[in-house]
């Protein structure tokens, strides 16, 4: 019985949950760009806005449960920026026992007070902040300045960016040998993809974050966002479409009310189908096909790729009443475990497979309900021979918020 049992807890403790949030930032010139994939089991998240009161600063946070009661990251408008990264729980830490302990709460108390990372870095080292047992931190200021913060083999260690750019995943920088996860692709893919860049753009930083986001059960992409430092602009995708994104304009959220915004609600799943990116189509006459589950929708098709000038076209069509559709992610690939319950009724398999099964399920992701969507088309007539066209889709979902999908090209022959 005693083997039995050593057998099942080996089995439930070496089990990890997989994290895959990926953060990194990249800085030229005057301008800083920050890139980041919450990749977690709850899709229901939140984006809160607190404006500036008494000596705290106002600031924009992204997490989960009502009223982003749990923020995962954020921004305040002094352009100080965090965002946390889960580790393996570690469980040889050993605090000051001279400093005061605190939680979670510290991230909140650095957007409300600091301007810079080091402001940030004072802050931190003020206190035991026992989450450096399950995360790390890294944090970015206007100035293009960042660290990474988390607790290295025997106290707290701050990682400076030596380049023009710095990535943070889910193991230890300091030693990846302290908290699992190494070697992370994630990390290789965003490295290489900022090393190799000569200009940094939105569009740079989108096509990494497609490049490195979870569409698996374990922990999926739930939200992506960009932060762009100089224009005061958050980019902000949904359920790892990154075909879709809505802008936060930080100074505007500022100046209102304490207020909150469900962010499924902000999105209309748009995904453009036709034509496909640099088709060559007739002349004559072309189809735009695309989905969403708008109210309304801009169709904007042009010669100039800012559209500069271009009336957009106005379609109207709503979203007839359906049930939701919903994507269960179920761990099937854990039934094997099961069927050796069946095949050897008795000993330390069955009852090793049996726990660990049970544990792997209960373990899984909750479902991800993915919205109902109808494909919507519009027939393009008069365009010019030998030509290329750019077009979009801006869909209206509510009176106060819009979404916009990504730019398209097709070329027209002659």
């Amino acid at each position: 019985m005693k083997k039995i049992l050593l057998t099942i807890t080996a089995l439930i403790i070496s089990y990890n949950p997989i994290f895959s949030c990926t953060i990194f930032n990249a800085t030229h010139d005057d301008i800083t760009l920050i890139g980041n994939n919450e990749d977690w089991t709850i899709q229901e998240a939140y984006i809160k806005c607190a404006p500036r009161e008494d000596n705290q600063y106002g600031r924009i946070t992204f997490g989960f449960g009502d009223d982003c009661q749990y923020p995962f990251g954020g921004i305040n408008d002094q352009g100080l920026f965090y965002e946390i990264a889960s580790l393996t729980r570690r469980n040889d830490i050993r605090f000051d026992p001279n400093k005061e302990t605190i939680d979670n709460p510290i991230y909140e108390k650095v957007l409300e007070t600091c301007a810079s990372i080091e402001e940030a870095i004072d802050l931190i080292k003020q206190y035991n902040v026992t989450g450096f047992m399950r995360h790390h931190i890294m944090v970015v200021d206007r100035s293009g300045a960042s660290a990474t913060i988390e607790w290295g083999r025997d106290s707290l260690s701050v990682i400076r960016k030596n380049n023009h750019y710095q990535v943070m995943t889910n193991f230890n920088n300091t030693d990846p040998s302290l908290a699992g996860g190494y070697p992370c692709f994630r990390y290789m893919n965003a490295e290489r993809k900022l090393d190799n860049l000569e200009d940094i753009t939105v569009e740079d930083f989108r096509l990494i974050l497609q490049s490195v986001h979870n569409s698996g059960p374990d922990y999926p992409t739930i939200y992506s966002n960009i932060y762009d430092l100089k224009n005061r602009l958050i980019y902000v995708y949904y359920l790892h479409n990154f075909e879709e994104y809505t802008i936060i304009d930080i100074e505007d959220e500022l100046k209102k009310e304490e207020h909150t915004h469900y962010l499924p609600s902000l999105f209309s799943y748009l995904k453009l189908h036709e034509p496909a990116m640099d088709a060559s189509v007739s002349y004559t006459s072309v189809e735009l096909v695309w989905e969403g589950n708008a109210d309304r929708y801009h169709v904007y098709c042009s010669q100039n790729p800012d559209f500069e000038n271009c009336q957009p076209l106005e379609i109207n069509e709503p979203l007839s009443a359906g049930d939701e559709e919903e994507t269960v992610f179920a761990c099937i690939m854990w039934i094997p475990f099961l069927a050796i319950v069946y095949w050897k009724r008795k000993g330390i398999p069955a009852i090793a497979a049996t726990v660990l099964s049970g544990s792997l399920l209960f373990s899984c992701s909750p479902r991800i309900r993915m919205p109902e969507t109808t494909e919507h088309s519009y027939v393009l007539s008069g365009l010019e021979q030998n030509t290329t066209y750019y077009w979009k889709i801006v869909a209206h979902q509510n009176m106060n918020h819009s979404s916009t999908s990504i730019i398209k090209t097709f070329q027209t022959d002659h």
